[in-house]
């Protein structure tokens, strides 16, 4: 079972929300994975309940998808959905980061460093899910920077839905499409966000939009691809 962790009780519904919005914001759940709510509940020490009313908001937001059969799943993106969801990422997340370089302190960008030194040291270990929840932190760690609470707020419900198929990167599809070296891999996943690095130690808000909306457009054509790569294996079971 995912590793969401426990909830306190007070707020209760609103906690065990916020958990499950973290796991899909950091690729916990894959594409195609349903939500068994006794086991969910288990996993984060609730009833049942608050984790049911947790999923129809998650179901209300597109972050999740009710099936026929009732059961509740993260969807399966198409190409164009991936495509669609690249622009508007590009477009939104581009003005907030550069945004950010108003009023970001010099201990965030320092964390920003640290947090690029370690995203390598997963992509070096092959470890997949501890990539994906740095690379959230080092995104949101910028975008709340730029104190746009409710461009931000807009930004994470985009989250919630391309979150999950994050999960190909790194995965046996890129491998298998790719077969780049490492560093290659390193490369491809990293040099956008040390680009945004530099441009905000030097407060250059166009670098820093630049960097954000490169490393969004180029994960998103490689995600597209990607993505109607596993549609069609699927197709095939």
């Amino acid at each position: 079972m995912k590793n969401i962790g426990h909830v306190e009780r007070e707020t209760v519904h609103e906690q065990v929300y916020d958990k499950l919005c973290e796991a899909l914001l950091d690729g916990q759940f894959a594409p195609g994975d349903t939500m068994q709510i006794r086991k969910l509940a288990a996993v984060v020490g609730t009833s049942p309940m608050p984790v049911r009313d947790a999923l129809r908001t998650l179901v209300a937001e597109r972050a999740l998808v009710l099936l026929p059969n009732r059961t509740i799943a993260v969807p399966e993106l198409t190409q164009m959905e991936i495509q669609e969801l690249t622009i508007l990422r590009s477009a939104v997340e581009g003005i907030v980061s550069a945004k950010a370089v108003e009023n970001i302190s010099d201990t965030t960008i320092d964390n920003l460093k640290q947090l690029s030194v370690s995203m390598h040291d997963a992509i070096t270990n092959s470890d997949i899910k501890e990539y994906l929840r740095l690379n959230r932190v080092f995104h949101f760690s910028i975008y709340e920077a730029s104190e746009s609470h409710t461009i931000v707020d807009y930004i994470k419900l985009t989250w919630l839905r391309v979150g999950p198929v994050f999960n190909y990167l790194l995965g046996d599809e890129w491998k298998a499409s790719n077969k780049q070296s490492t560093k290659k891999e390193t490369d491809f996943l990293c040099r956008n966000h040390e680009l945004a690095i530099e441009g905000l130690k030097s407060r250059d808000a166009e670098k820093v939009r630049q960097a954000i909306v490169a490393d969004i457009a180029e994960c998103g054509e490689r995600l597209a691809s990607l993505v109607e790569k596993q549609i069609s294996k699927n197709n095939k079971k």
